[in-house]
C-alpha cells in the first residue's frame, strides 16, 4: 500500500527548501541591484575612479577603489564618503584606495610616518605638515597633497605613474588606525 504520511513530509520539505532558496535569492538579488550597483554606478561617475570592487566582509562593507591621475584625495574622497553614507545607510564602512607605489614611494612614506603620527596625536598639524614637506623635498617630488578637514588627515603623493593616496581619521586613537590608511565611515 502507498503511504500518503512520507509523500506529504517530502512535499513539505521541498515546499520550504525551495521557499528558503527563493528568499535568499531574492535578497541577494534586491541588494546586489537596489544597493550594490546603484552605490558602483554613483561612484563610478566621480572623476578619476575607475573601477569600484563592492566586498561585504563580516559586519563591513568594503569599497575598494582604482583610481586615476584625475582623482583628487581630499575632494573626491569626500565625495565617495558621502555616497556611501547616503546609499549604505546605517551599515559600516571602509574606503579603501588601491594606490600604486614604487621603492621610492614606499621609503618616502616610511620616513614620513613618524612625523605624521606624532602630529595627529599632539595636533600640532602646521608642524606636521613643515616636516613632511621638508621630507618630500628632499625626494624632489613636486606633485604632492596634504590636507586635512574636522575628520581626517589627507595624504597624496604622485610620481610618475606611481602615486600613494592615504586617508588617516582625526577621530579614531592612533591604536585604531589601520596600516592601509583604509578609515571607518
Amino acid at each position: 500500500m502507498f503511504d500518503y504520511g512520507n509523500l506529504r513530509v517530502k512535499i513539505i520539505l521541498v515546499v520550504i527548501i525551495l521557499s528558503l532558496a527563493t528568499f535568499l535569492g531574492g535578497r541577494y538579488l534586491f541588494g546586489q541591484y537596489r544597493v550594490e550597483q546603484p552605490l558602483i554606478n554613483n561612484i563610478m561617475e566621480i572623476e578619476g575612479v575607475e573601477e569600484v570592487v563592492f566586498n561585504e566582509q563580516k559586519a563591513e562593507i568594503v569599497l575598494e577603489l582604482e583610481i586615476t591621475e584625475g582623482f583628487n584625495i581630499f575632494t573626491d574622497y569626500n565625495k565617495v564618503e558621502s555616497i556611501a553614507e547616503e546609499m549604505l545607510a546605517d551599515s559600516t564602512f571602509s574606503i579603501v584606495i588601491n594606490d600604486k607605489p614604487d621603492l621610492q614611494l614606499e621609503e618616502l612614506l616610511k620616513e614620513i610616518h613618524f612625523p605624521l603620527f606624532e602630529g595627529l596625536s599632539t595636533h600640532q598639524y602646521s608642524e606636521m605638515k613643515l616636516q613632511i614637506e621638508k621630507i618630500i623635498a628632499g625626494y624632489n617630488i613636486e606633485d604632492y597633497q596634504i590636507n586635512i578637514d574636522d575628520k581626517n588627515l589627507y595624504l597624496q603623493i604622485r610620481q610618475g605613474d606611481h602615486f600613494i593616496y592615504r586617508t588617516f581619521s582625526r577621530l579614531l586613537p592612533l591604536n585604531n588606525q589601520k596600516a592601509g590608511g583604509e578609515n571607518s565611515g
